[in-house]
């Protein structure tokens, strides 16, 4: 199992200043959707997706441009190093670090360096499992420069080793790139992918004979590590490796990783009360995007597992969710939710299947409208409903779960979401739990926020009901009292005896 290893910051020769100045990408105006023709005026959104050529301009005018890239060698079946098995090499044993190739995921802006921090802590936490399978092919060097003049002579004996990924492979760096980029929008900063179609690779070149006559066999690329570098100078300023552990045969208990042991007892209430009434249970999870509800929801998936339960989660998220990763279309978000009501739906009356246990409806659901179809068709099939939530108590807990949701939902409509945000007694409410501190004293300032409102930053006092009617009351009484008659004082008199503003 591949996990983040360890991680090494190097100087760049770039800086950040604490001063106000903003930078080039940050002083631009809020980007706004176009009216669309005959619509006329109205109220424009504040934010709307950057078009290709808005979001290359953003990454090249940012304060420290950067680049993501995969470190890969070529293995064999048995994890070993496979330059060798296709050719002699001059020295004995494998290349160490000449068989490395590096796959540039994507590239970024930075212009804080808060967000720099932020982004080499997203990355320290990072790993990547999966092999990528690909064809791999010993190809005489001159083959590849039939151009060049017989009289300039050919090296018979340089060879190039190279690899073809698969569609499976080319599949998975695009998730991790796509996956990548969302987490490092969710920060604020701007990103793009790199990668191409297809992908085909040089892994090594050089003096040395072919073993056997075999030209071309099937292998993986294994990831060694992920490293970022600024594109100008080009200098290597964060690197984490991965380490590659063998399988251990102990079984590990799985509830050790449950962040809410308060979840053991409440799963087993839900599956006892399903043993007595045989209706399946109701999980509504509530919460902004990246507050941890959906982790919440894989966390009593995982008690239930435990227990020999099934649990069936459904989510509009699933319906975005394609083999190269996450993508969302607005046009398609009707659709999601019917689809997540379908799925529930099958799950509690047990169509086709046996009945679910416990069924989790994963959705923000901000507003109790939003839940009341999935409530009052539990209510109707005799199934317990439960509605946990994860709490926000301020704008700046809002900002802070903004930066870490991994569908790359801008911060201002998170915020969006927190203001709109209907209360339900009834929920059952759990706390976040963050790894990192914030950087800053005052994340409302946040680059983010400051692009999506003209450098301008909102702040509102919330007072309760009681306050809000009384304030109301006497702001009428105000308004309703008379105005006070106007003075009838003698105009004054200058030294002259004439009067203030009179005509000669």
């Amino acid at each position: 199992m591949a996990k983040s290893k360890s991680v090494s910051t190097e100087s760049s020769a770039m800086s950040f200043r604490r001063d106000n100045k903003p930078s080039p990408s940050s002083a631009r105006p809020a980007r706004r959707a176009p009216a669309r023709k005959g619509q006329g005026g109205g109220k424009k959104s504040a934010w709307s997706e950057p078009s290709a050529a808005e979001l290359e301009q953003s990454i090249l005018t940012s304060r420290l441009p950067l680049r993501v890239a995969l470190r890969v060698h070529l293995v064999d079946a048995a994890g070993d190093a496979a330059v060798s098995t296709f050719v002699k090499l001059p020295v004995a044993g494998a290349p160490r670090n000449d068989d490395m190739a590096e796959i540039v995921l994507l590239e970024c802006g930075v212009n804080t360096w808060e967000e720099l921090v932020e982004m080499q802590r997203l990355l320290d936490r990072h790993s990547m499992r999966a092999r990528l399978p690909c064809r791999a092919m010993v190809t005489p060097f001159h083959h590849l420069n039939e151009e060049q003049d017989d009289d300039e002579g050919r090296d018979e004996d340089k060879w190039r080793v190279q690899v073809q990924l698969q569609a499976s492979a080319v599949d998975a760096l695009w998730r991790e790139a796509n996956n990548l980029m969302l987490r490092l929008n969710s920060l604020g900063l701007p990103a793009r992918s790199l990668l191409a179609e297809s992908i085909s690779l040089s892994l090594w070149e050089g003096q040395a004979e072919p073993r056997g006559g075999s030209f071309e066999c099937m292998g993986e690329l294994q990831c060694k590590e992920l490293i970022v570098m600024s594109v100008s100078p080009e200098q290597v300023i964060q690197r984490v490796m991965f380490a590659f552990e063998p399988a251990s045969r102990v079984v590990h208990d799985p509830l050790v990783a449950v962040r809410y042991p308060e979840l053991v007892s409440l799963v087993d209430e839900m599956l006892e009360a399903f043993e007595k009434t045989g209706s399946s249970q109701l999980v509504i999870l509530r919460g902004v995007p990246g507050s941890g509800k959906s982790s919440l929801g894989r966390e009593i998936a995982t008690i239930a597992h435990d227990r020999g339960a099934e649990t069936v989660i459904c989510s509009a998220d699933l319906h975005f969710e394609t083999p190269r990763g996450y993508v969302f279309d607005p046009k398609e978000l009707t659709r999601a939710h019917e689809r997540a009501q379908a799925s529930f739906a099958d799950a509690i009356s047990g169509i086709g299947k046996r009945r679910a246990k416990i069924v989790v409806v994963d959705n923000t659901n901000t507003q109790r409208w939003e839940y009341e179809t999935y409530e009052n068709a539990a209510r109707q099939a005799n199934c317990g409903v439960h509605i946990l939530e994860m709490r926000c108590p301020d704008v700046p807990t809002c900002l802070r779960m903004a930066q870490r949701n991994s569908h790359g939902v801008p911060a201002v409509k998170v915020v969006a979401m927190f203001q709109r945000w209907e209360h339900d007694d009834r929920a059952r409410v759990f706390s976040p739990q963050f790894e990192f501190p914030l950087l800053t004293p005052n994340p409302i300032t946040r680059p983010a926020l400051k692009l999506s409102h003209h450098h301008v930053a909102y702040v509102g006092l919330f007072i309760e009901e009681t306050s809000r009617q009384d304030l109301l009351s006497q702001q009428a009484q105000k308004q309703a009292a008379p105005a006070p008659a106007p003075s009838k004082e003698a105009p004054a008199q200058d030294k002259k005896g004439g009067k203030k503003g009179g005509k000669k």
